[in-house]
This record gives structure tokens, C-alpha cells and sequence, in this order.
């Protein structure tokens, strides 16, 4: 694994034996190909709230990237702050891009809550359903 590093770990030695056990961990549990399986899992999900909420998730991307998925929303910023509200940890680029960016151990039980937490929103933060005014069901 190759890692460009833009200062000299040498003035700091301590960070240096930190890095290296990131990328032994790293290693070891194999992230890297854990999340490009878990990054098309997750990509499916969203593809499937897309094609039932087409209006909201356009231009859908990120395929075969992992977990760097993307999206458009013409109500990005109430669709942020609904689930910041709620505790997902998710942020926007642009005017109208959601972006997933999620930590290596992200999983698919990750990805399913996520999908799962959208289409609700915590309850009684109202749902995509809500936010949309759709009540026909739930993924398709």
C-alpha cells in the first residue's frame, strides 16, 4: 500500500507509529475489500429508493467506488438536516449533492439501517414517504 504523505513523519514519530497501525488494521481485516462489497450492497439499496423516489435521488453515483456514493436532491438541505437531527452522520457538496462517506468499517447491516433510517427517518422525524408524499411502501 502506497501512501502519499505531504510533511515528514519524522518530526513526528509518534503519528508514524500510529499510521502504521492504521494500515496494519487495515490489513488485517481486509477493509479495503469489505467496503467495495459493502459500497455495491449499499448502491443497490439506493438505486432501489431511487427508482421509487426519482424526483428526490437524482443522478445517483458512485458506482463501484465503495461507500463514496452520491447523490442529488433538490431538498438536500432539509433531507441533511432531518437526519443530522436524527444522528446520521452524513454531510452535502454543491448545491444539491448528498455525499456518503463512511468510515472503513461500515457494513451492510451499515448500509441496510441507513437505508432503512432514510426511508423512515427515526420515526417521528417523518419519512422519505413524508417528505415526498408517497405512501405506497417501503423499497420497492
Amino acid at each position: 500500500m502506497c501512501i502519499f504523505v505531504a510533511y515528514s513523519w519524522m518530526g513526528d514519530p509518534s503519528r508514524a507509529l500510529l499510521f502504521r497501525s492504521i494500515v496494519e488494521e487495515i490489513k488485517k481485516e481486509d477493509l479495503v475489500a469489505k467496503t467495495a462489497k459493502t459500497g455495491q450492497y449499499l448502491y443497490s439499496l439506493l438505486e432501489n429508493l431511487a427508482r421509487k423516489y426519482p424526483d428526490e435521488i437524482r443522478n445517483l453515483r458512485g458506482k463501484g467506488l465503495g461507500t463514496f456514493i452520491a447523490w442529488d436532491s433538490p431538498r438536500r438541505d432539509e433531507f441533511l438536516k432531518t437526519m443530522k437531527f436524527a444522528g446520521v452522520n452524513i454531510g452535502g457538496s454543491g448545491e444539491h449533492a448528498v455525499r456518503l462517506r463512511p468510515m472503513l468499517i461500515f457494513g451492510e447491516r451499515h448500509g441496510e439501517f441507513f437505508c432503512d433510517f432514510s426511508l423512515g427517518m427515526g420515526g417521528q422525524c417523518g419519512s422519505w414517504a413524508d417528505f415526498v408524499g408517497d405512501d405506497s411502501g417501503y423499497l420497492g
